[in-house]
């Protein structure tokens, strides 16, 4: 529409070289920074280059111990790389002398690194949060985490509190938010499993287990809650490399999922593709991509969901 046409590699190749300039006595020493923060965002969210972001990140952020702004980098893309332990002890140790400017979003962070881990303390950083910051992104998302904690303890009565709080407090402007907005009208989670989740997402894959392994799938009261635990098992199995196993889980969380207004059947479908196309069989992995786009009542992640969809298809 603006006549703007993107280049991935290009733009990397500009990003890299701007980001080579941090000993100039020119002005592109005041920018190499920034442009060295956004090569390494840029090729783990955009370029999908894990591995070299993380490099990347490491370099460029060397003066985490000093510099806020490194300290937010690292410990950030280190939670979205499931590198929990580090975004924790990066966190602990950022400057917080009369010197710096109070970062209260660093408390957000942590609290919810430490709910991956299950650590108590995370609710200490959640509150700190939410009763010291005063702009309008993450409100909303910390109150649900708060809510989250308290289930997972099994106090009813604080997870109803803070999840009631959600519909009146703070913004719903970006994904966080409303997330956290569309949970007010959805039935209590189950506890082990979001706190199987929460290890999952920390990198406790093992922890994560041990958790799901409490639940008999037959016991389980719904549909909803049926899809949900194959497609945290099949996380889990495809994490551990069990392939075979992960693939019914996630057929079985897509036919489970069909009315669901939950991510689950649309992802479980996007792994399967995945997988399928890596084999090089384009039949199946065109099935699972269309199926995918298939859940109409999915309302959550619509928007990356359908980016990856049409990719694969694309790739098909």
């Amino acid at each position: 529409m603006l006549g703007i046409k993107g280049n991935l590699n290009q733009g990397l190749a500009l990003l890299k070289s701007l980001s080579r300039h941090n000993s100039d006595s020119t002005i592109l020493d005041g920018i190499s920074k920034e442009a060295a923060y956004l090569y390494s965002f840029s090729l783990l969210h955009v370029a999908k280059q894990p591995i070299t972001a993380w490099s990347e990140t490491l370099k460029c952020t060397s003066d985490y111990k000093t510099n806020l702004t490194s300290n937010f980098f690292r410990s950030n893309i280190a939670m979205k790389l499931n590198k929990n332990e580090t975004a924790i002890q990066v966190l602990e140790v950022r400057p917080r002398n009369a010197e710096y400017s109070q970062f209260w979003f660093a408390h957000y962070l942590l609290g919810v690194a430490k709910m991956n881990k299950q650590d108590t303390g995370a609710i200490v950083e959640l509150n700190a949060f939410y009763t010291n910051f005063r702009g309008r992104n993450y409100i909303k998302s910390c109150l649900q985490k708060m809510s989250w904690y308290h289930t997972i303890q099994g106090n009813t009565r604080l997870a109803t509190r803070y999840k009631g709080m959600i519909s009146t407090i703070g913004f719903a402007m970006n994904e966080e938010d409303k997330h956290a907005l569309r949970f007010v009208n959805k039935p209590t989670p189950h506890p082990i499993l979001l706190k199987t989740r929460l290890l999952y997402d920390g990198g406790y894959t093992k922890e994560a287990l041990e958790a799901i392994e409490q639940i008999d799938p037959k016991k389980l009261a719904t549909i909803k809650l049926k899809a949900e635990f194959c497609y945290r098992r099949g996380r889990i199995a495809q994490k551990q490399e069990e392939m075979a196993r992960a693939l019914k889980l996630y057929e079985a969380c897509s036919l489970f999922a069909l009315d669901s207004d939950e991510y689950y059947g649309s992802y479980a479908s996007i792994y399967i593709a995945d997988y399928y196309l890596s084999k090089g069989d384009k039949v199946l992995a065109r099935k699972f991509y269309e199926r995918a786009l298939g859940f109409e009542k999915n309302k959550e992640y619509e928007e990356s969901i359908e980016q990856r969809a049409k990719a694969g298809l694309k790739k098909c």
